[in-house]
């Protein structure tokens, strides 16, 4: 759903707050809520996601680099 492209340059990235994120139709934990949509040395993707309810199709699990 998420896939920030922050310049390095840049203090800030995403963030969505005061939210539902609605997944109706699809199965419970097959979603990643996020990845970096280009992982370069002039990117540093930075998403935050607070106050936001979030339906049972996004997985908690991690998936790829940290």
């Amino acid at each position: 759903m998420l896939a920030p492209n922050t310049d390095k340059s840049k203090k800030y990235g995403l963030l969505i707050t005061g939210s539902t994120i609605y997944t109706n139709g699809v199965p419970t934990n097959t979603m990643y809520l996020g990845r970096p949509w280009h992982n370069t040395a002039d990117a540093w993707p930075q998403a935050v996601v607070r106050n936001t309810t979030i339906n049972s199709g996004i997985t908690a699990a991690h998936r790829g680099p940290t």
